[in-house]
């Protein structure tokens, strides 16, 4: 079951577009995620024990087991496709820092050297 957790995680980051629902399952995700085991459990309990009513049984504790262990994956592939976005993000913008540096330094070459021509210009003009 871990793949549909890393597709959750990938499609959460990836290809989600970012709107009021998203924003409010990724709250929800990091919100869960900082529930300690002990509050899944309850809430399992309640589920699927009581709601479900599936009673106390092996499947019961798959359920919660499988979808704990979902959460977990969608929460770290979430957490590891955003700093690797944050990283390659960093490294554009330092490039594009750099290249408009650069482009700024030739610009003015340019100025100067188109400057230097129109002077030019002008000298022959008035010998002329």
């Amino acid at each position: 079951m871990i793949p549909l957790g890393v597709a959750a995680g990938v499609q959460l980051e990836e290809y989600a577009r970012k709107n009021g629902l998203i924003e409010v399952i990724e709250l929800n995700i990091a919100n869960l995620g900082d529930v300690p085991s002990i509050v899944d459990g309850l809430i399992a309990l309640g589920l699927f024990v009581y709601q479900f009513q599936f009673g106390q049984c092996i499947l019961s504790v798959g359920l919660t087991l499988a979808f704990l262990k979902q959460l977990q994956a969608v929460i770290a592939d979430h957490k590891q496709l955003r700093e690797e976005h944050h990283g390659a993000l960093t490294q554009i913008i330092n490039t594009q820092n750099e290249t408009t540096l650069k482009l700024a330094v030739c610009i003015d070459r340019n100025t100067a050297a188109l400057q230097e021509c129109a002077n030019e210009l002008h000298r022959i003009r008035e010998r002329n």
